[in-house]
């Protein structure tokens, strides 16, 4: 009795496992892996942000990966699945910095009376990189082919990201 009962409880753990493993998107196409380099300043860019938009302009997935120490990121789709949908793509590529720590200040609200106040924040890659209609930056993904590329996002940069905003 209790060896079928063991077995039992080991079926239903193996049933769990691969039904979980199988977690997929439904409807979500092939994806192929790619891995995307980032350069600024002749050496590897870590914690930058690098997004793929398809030409098509085709948004139901996002494909996306911030990259490591290396400058390199494994490109995901959904924040979840490894690689890429096959297709044509812009690469925008971003990253900011702040500088300081939050201070409390008074709000003049008298349900929350204390807010945090702003701190500042800096592009360190220049802006243009990440927008469809201003990044040079392009990458093909297929089902047959070593997908990656590397880019170069030249000099770092300290702009204020508020002097981005008033711009648009």
């Amino acid at each position: 009795m209790l060896r079928q009962y063991l077995a039992g409880i080991f079926v239903l753990f193996l049933t769990i496992l691969v039904g979980c493993s199988q977690n997929v998107h439904e409807g979500l196409p092939p994806l192929y892996p790619c891995n995307i380099t980032v350069i600024q300043d002749g050496k590897p860019l870590a914690g930058a942000n690098v997004s793929l938009v398809r030409f098509d302009g085709d948004m139901k997935w996002v494909v996306c990966g911030t990259t490591n120490s290396s400058g390199v990121t494994a490109i995901q789709t959904q924040m979840r699945y490894a690689g890429a949908p096959e297709g044509k793509y812009k690469v925008r590529i971003s990253k900011t910095v702040s500088e300081g720590e939050p201070k409390l200040v008074p709000s003049g609200d008298s349900e929350q009376p204390l807010s945090i106040g702003d701190i500042p924040s800096y592009f360190v890659i220049d802006p243009k990189y990440d927008h469809f209609n201003t990044t040079p930056f392009e990458i093909s993904i297929a089902k047959d082919k070593t997908n990656g590329e590397s880019f170069d996002v030249g000099q770092s940069i300290k702009q204020p990201v508020s002097d981005n905003i008033t711009k648009q």
